[in-house]
C-alpha cells in the first residue's frame, strides 16, 4: 500500500508516519503545493526523498524510488533536479548496487551512453538495455540483456526509427513468459515474417504488409500467455483486421473457436476462454463460455462451462446486456478449485448491472480432482438484497476478497472468512462481524 501523509487543504502539517504501511510519502504541502523535503520511508527505513521548492518543483539531489516493485524488491533512481527537470548523471540503484544509468543534458534529454530499465520492464530488474542517445533520441545498435545474457538486439536510425533485423522481447517479458519476437523494420514499420519464439523454438508469427499491417494467417499468442497459460490463436488478417474462422490452440488441441466477420466483429456461434483459463498439478482454470454473438455482441443463452461440465450461465439481451437469472463464477475461482458464487437475480442497465429482489450468494466446494464422481457440493455461504439502484440494502453475509484455498497434502483447505453486517444504500453501517467456518 502507498500513503501520502499530508493534508492538502491545511496551510502546514505534521510529519506524521505510519510505519506498519509499506510505502509512506512523508512531507508537506502550502496550500496544496509540495514544498520542502519529502521522505520515502519502505517499512520503517527511509529510503528515497529530496527536496521541493517554493514551486512545487523539484530541485538539488534526489532519490526518487521506482514503487510499482514490490517492497524486497524496489529500484532507486539517483541524481539531480534543477526546476523539475533531471540533469547530469542519474544512476539506477538496486540492492547498494549501480545496475545502470546515464547523463541528461540541461534541457532534460538523455544522451551518450544509456543502460536502463525498459518502460516495459521496470518491474523486473533483470531486463536491461543497452545504447547510445543523442539528445533524447536512441540511435545506433541497442541491445536488451536478461540476468546477464543478450537476448535482443537491433538498430535505430538517426531519427529514433527502428530498422533492419530485430529481437524483441514481448512486453510483458518475464520468468515464466520469455517470448521474444524476431523480424525486420522498415522506417519504423514491422515488414514481411515475424517469428514468436520461446526458449528457441517457433510457437508462432505471420506476415505483416508494406504498412505494417498483420496479413494472412497468423498464429498470435494469447494476452495471458506464459508457462501456465500456454494458448495460441490461428487464423486470418485482411490489413490488420480479422477475419474469418479462429481457433484458440492449447499443445495442438482446439480449446475454443469461432468465426469474424469483415470488419472483424465476432458473429455466429464461439467458445470463447476465460481470461485467466490455466492448467497446473494442483489447480486448474480450464472454464470456457460458449453462446451466439451478433455483430461483436454476446446474444440470446451462454453457458460457463468447467472440464466439460456446465456451471453457469445466463442470457444475454439483444444490446449484450446480461439479463435475468444468472450463475456466475466468484472472482477467486482459479484458486478455490471449484468454490462458485450464484447469483439469482435480475440484471439490467447496460454494464453496470442493476440488482434487484433477492441475491443470494452460494458457495460451490468439491476436493479437486480426487472426487471420482466429478459431482458438486453446494453449501449456502451468504448473501443478501440489492435494492432498485442496485446497491446493497439491510442485512448481508459477504465473502472475503481474499476467499482463497492453500495446497495442503491431497486436498485443499479454505480460508472460509465472511463479513455480516448492515448496508443502507451500498454503505456499511453499524457493528459487523467477521466468522471464520461460521464462528465469529
Amino acid at each position: 500500500m502507498i500513503k501520502f501523509v499530508g493534508v492538502r487543504e491545511l496551510d502546514t502539517i505534521n510529519l506524521i508516519s505510519h510505519l506498519q504501511l509499506n510505502w509512506i510519502y512523508v512531507g508537506e504541502y502550502v496550500n496544496g503545493i509540495k514544498k520542502g523535503h519529502w521522505l520515502t520511508i519502505l517499512n520503517g527505513t527511509i529510503i528515497g526523498g529530496g527536496n521541493f521548492d517554493m514551486y512545487g518543483m523539484k530541485n538539488g539531489k534526489w532519490i526518487d524510488v521506482i514503487n510499482n516493485f514490490n517492497s524486497m524488491n524496489y529500484v532507486a533512481e539517483v541524481g539531480s533536479y534543477f526546476n523539475g527537470i533531471k540533469i547530469q548523471q542519474w544512476d539506477y540503484v538496486y540492492r547498494g548496487q549501480t545496475i545502470g544509468g546515464g547523463i541528461y543534458t540541461d534541457e532534460g534529454l538523455k544522451n551518450g551512453e544509456w543502460i536502463e530499465l525498459n518502460d516495459n520492464f521496470k518491474r523486473y530488474i533483470d531486463v536491461l538495455c543497452k545504447g547510445v542517445y543523442h539528445k533524447g533520441i536512441k540511435s545506433g545498435k541497442w541491445i536488451t540483456t536478461y540476468k546477464g545474457e543478450r537476448i535482443g538486439e537491433g538498430q535505430y536510425n538517426e531519427s529514433g526509427y527502428k530498422i533492419g533485423n530485430w529481437i524483441e522481447l514481448d512486453q510483458q517479458f518475464r520468468e515464466q513468459k520469455q517470448v521474444i519476437y524476431v523480424g525486420e523494420y522498415k522506417n519504423g514499420k514491422k515488414q514481411g515474417q515475424w517469428n514468436i519464439m520461446r526458449f528457441g523454438n517457433i510457437i508462432g508469427g505471420g506476415q505483416y504488409n508494406e504498412e505494417g499491417l498483420k496479413n494472412g494467417k497468423w498464429e498470435d499468442l494469447d494476452s495471458g500467455f506464459c508457462n501456465i497459460k500456454q494458448v495460441t490463436y490461428v487464423g486470418e488478417y485482411n490489413k490488420g483486421i480479422k477475419s474469418g474462422k479462429w481457433e484458440a490452440i492449447r499443445f495442438k488441441s482446439i480449446i475454443g473457436k469461432g468465426e469474424y466477420n469483415q470488419i472483424g466483429q465476432k458473429i455466429g456461434k464461439w467458445i470463447d476462454l476465460e481470461d485467466d483459463y490455466y492448467k497446473l498439478k494442483f489447480i486448474s482454470k480450464q472454464m470456457i463460455k460458449s453462446g451466439i454473438y451478433q455483430d461483436g455482441k454476446k446474444q440470446g443463452p451462454w453457458d460457463i462451462y468447467y472440464k466439460g461440465l456446465i456451471i453457469g450461465g445466463g442470457q444475454y439481451d439483444q444490446n449484450g446486456t446480461k439479463k435475468g437469472k444468472w450463475i456466475e463464477p466468484i472472482q477467486n475461482f482459479y484458486r478455490l478449485i471449484n468454490l462458485l458464487t450464484q447469483f439469482k437475480g435480475n440484471t439490467s442497465r447496460g454494464n453496470i448491472y442493476s440488482r434487484s429482489k433477492e441475491w443470494k450468494v452460494e458457495s460451490t466446494l468439491k476436493k479437486q480432482e480426487f472426487v471420482s464422481n466429478q459431482q458438486l457440493r453446494y453449501y449456502k455461504r451468504g448473501g443478501g438484497v440489492y435494492n432498485q439502484q442496485g446497491l446493497k440494502n439491510g442485512t448481508w453475509i459477504d465473502l472475503d476478497d481474499d476467499y482463497q484455498s492453500y495446497p495442503q497434502q491431497q486436498f485443499y483447505r479454505f480460508r472460509q472468512i465472511t463479513y455480516s453486517g448492515q448496508y443502507t444504500n451500498g454503505k456499511q453501517i453499524g457493528k459487523w462481524y467477521i466468522s471464520y467456518k461460521g464462528d465469529i
